[in-house]
């Protein structure tokens, strides 16, 4: 059995930040919601909160529907809604925890008596429909206008109110401006109950108006699709706080079908429960590609597979699986650290992510106030700070940069430096100079340099500064959007000149590199670097092959393992491995672990021989030092479905040798141009 222990770095940490949920709600929308926490939605996100540890905080506004998925799904603003349509499209819902139908609802002695939207009175009834904002019908209406029922019905929108946007329809009904209403049962029944006229509530029948227009929906709360963590433990309090969620419908006066009490057999983390590996990440939503983050978020996706092919692969202990994986999707570095916390709240002892702009840097902070592990497996970012707890699996700039400047250095000395005009931009070509001066030689030579504003789409200038200086090579650091528009360019204008260009980390997946394929025709593009290659050890004939890993990701997810789904299954597959070693599971023992020699812990990575490379940490700064892989592009290659058309757009052609393990990295705090 294993067993975990306190964690212990060197001296105390801090007393952790407290665990935050962020929800998205509207300050003034009784029954449901209001700033004075007064709804059913903040007493139910009240009580869980409560049995999950979790400090509730609001984002308010208006909760139409695209404006509710933008501000949680892509800005990641708030972390839950706690009331959608179960299973509703573009979220990740919770179980659902009540159904209530639409009701009629008519004064009590007025005479009218309806069961059924098909009773031959509504035909005599002036009727109040509620409808939802924006000029849409809603399901009642569109059952009345089958009928043929519209001519004498009122449609009651949403109306901007101190408190009761939705009450207009039985507000009608009380005054007699109509003789039946029809709205959403928790409306219904909340209005009517406080309503100074006694006004009966009625189901509306059918529950299902044939052929398949629903009258009853059931609710869950939604969070962003891949905040599996987040689902599951509110699914676990929902099952625990069960009596006291219906006790608060029933205060409320929703009308509410029967529902059995979910079943659950996830038990909450206890002494015998697996070591937790909390992962975090973006992933894909319906807005990715129009909000310019589908590569990034991509590759966030393959942190999330790489990260579950290591748990299905770590061993166990007797009948019981070693670790367990919980995964959360945050599109940004606030995001990231509120699902972090959580994470280690529930008792997750490492961390694994660094995907997207800032989120390394907010993940390590986190692991470093709760004294837990941090893999980063994105890119290793410029300023990033020495942690003890925080280890580093992707490349780092000084690796790539050599890995260029080896490869390309056949082409010539003289380089020219086409940079991105930003304070990241602007450190990266410090860095590549100064690492430049400082090789043997001082090769290559920089004969030029220049900044270019993001997203400048004309190069052409750019492009006359460079052949004015007569370069051998341009080392190209734009973002991949902008290298794809300079080659472009760069083909139109010509003479060609060798191009090396910076591997950002969105640029290294397969499906990347044959966006930038198609859209540069520029041959130039046709070298790059990569801490992963997804064709290792498929081809038999590979003498860098060495292992199935590539073989057995494609086979499981039907897609290339691109390097940040490697260096998660990394990360899990080292924490597994420690934790194995050493019985009972500490943080300063799996520390002390980490810092040796990586072949004892399984990890190995196939290097330019026979033999795999040897793989170690960086002391201080802790990044993986590795070999990286020189890839080709083939720009005649398509790209298709089959993973086989996938791994064709690029092969291998060298592996980068890493630094010697015993090179000093550059020393903690300082800054990318000093070493």
């Amino acid at each position: 059995m294993l067993a975990l222990a306190v964690p212990s770095t060197s001296g105390q940490p801090s007393p952790p930040a407290p665990a935050e949920l962020v929800v998205c709600a509207e300050e003034a929308n009784l029954p449901f919601s209001n700033e004075r926490m007064a709804g059913v939605e903040n007493r139910l996100a009240a009580l869980l909160a409560d049995e999950l540890g979790l400090a509730v905080s609001y984002r308010w506004l208006d909760l139409s529907s695209s404006l509710r998925r933008y501000v949680l799904l892509e800005r990641g603003d708030c972390d839950l809604v706690m009331a959608v349509a179960e299973g509703q499209e573009g979220y990740l819902t919770t179980i659902a925890y009540y159904t209530s139908p639409y009701a009629f609802v008519y004064s009590e002695g007025s005479g009218v008596e309806i069961a059924s939207l098909d009773d031959p009175a509504l035909r005599e009834l002036r009727i109040g429909v509620q409808v939802p904002a924006g000029g849409s019908a809603g399901p009642a209406w569109e059952a009345l206008a089958v009928r043929g029922l519209v001519e004498n019905a009122v449609r009651y929108a949403p109306e901007p109110g101190e408190d009761t946007p939705l009450g207009g329809v039985v507000a009608a009904v009380a005054a007699g401006e109509v003789d039946l209403g029809i709205a959403w049962g928790p409306v219904a029944g909340y209005f009517a109950a406080r309503s100074h006229v006694p006004l009966v509530v009625r189901p509306v029948e059918p529950a299902i108006d044939p052929p398949f227009q629903p009258l009853s929906f059931a609710i869950a709360m939604g969070a962003r699709p891949g905040d599996d963590a987040l689902v599951e433990s509110l699914n676990l309090a929902l099952a625990a706080r069960w009596d006291e969620v219906q006790a608060l419908l029933a205060e409320a006066d929703f009308p509410v079908l029967a529902q059995p009490r979910p079943r659950t057999t996830i038990a909450s983390p206890g002494a015998d429960e697996p070591l937790r590996v909390g992962v975090v990440a973006p992933q894909p939503t319906p807005g990715s590609r129009v909000n310019g983050t589908y590569y990034t978020d991509l590759m966030g996706e393959a942190v999330r597979l790489g990260a579950l092919l290591a748990d299905g692969e770590a061993p166990g202990v007797g009948d019981r699986p070693l670790l367990k994986v919980r995964l959360a999707s945050a599109p940004n570095p606030d995001a990231a650290v509120r699902a972090a916390r959580r994470l280690v709240a529930e008792g997750a002892k490492a961390l694994v992510g660094g995907v997207g702009a800032g989120q390394a840097e907010a993940l390590s902070a986190v692991a470093a106030e709760a004294g837990v592990l941090f893999f980063d497996v994105g890119a290793v970012p410029l300023q990033a700070a020495c942690s003890p707890v925080t280890f580093h699996l992707g490349g780092s700039p000084e690796a790539y940069l050599t890995a260029l400047y080896d490869w390309f250095g056949d082409e010539g000395e003289r380089w020219f430096l086409v940079h991105e005009e930003s304070e990241e931009g602007t450190a990266l070509a410090g860095l590549a100079e100064a690492l430049a001066a400082s090789r043997p030689g001082g090769s290559p030579t920089f004969v030029g340099r220049v900044g270019v504003e993001p997203r400048a789409l004309n190069h052409l200038a750019v492009l006359e500064t460079v052949a004015a200086a007569d370069p051998d090579v341009v080392l190209l650091t734009l973002q991949p959007e902008d290298q794809v528009d300079f080659l472009s360019q760069q083909e139109v204008m010509g003479p060609a000149v060798a191009v090396a260009p910076y591997p950002h980390l969105e640029a290294q997946s397969r499906e990347r590199l044959a966006n930038m394929t198609v859209r540069s025709a520029n041959r130039s593009l046709r070298y790059s670097v990569q801490v992963w290659e997804p064709t290792l050890g498929v081809d038999d004939e590979d003498p860098r092959g060495g292992d199935e890993l590539n073989a057995r990701f494609a086979a499981r997810y039907g897609r290339p393992m691109d390097p940040p789904a490697w260096a998660a299954y990394q990360a899990v597959t080292l924490v597994a491995a420690a934790a194995e070693r050493l019985g009972t599971f500490t943080v300063s023992g799996a520390i002390e672990l980490l810092e040796g020699d990586l072949a004892a812990l399984g990890m190995d990575k196939p290097a330019g021989g026979s033999e795999p490379a040897r793989l170690a940490f960086s002391a201080g700064r802790h990044e993986l030092i590795q070999p990286l892989y020189v890839i080709e592009v083939d720009p005649e290659a398509e790209w298709g479905r089959r993973v086989s058309d996938q791994l064709a757009i690029a092969r291998p052609v060298a592996a980068a040798d890493p630094a010697p393990l015993s090179a000093p990295s550059r020393p903690c705090g300082a800054s990318p141009t000093q070493r």
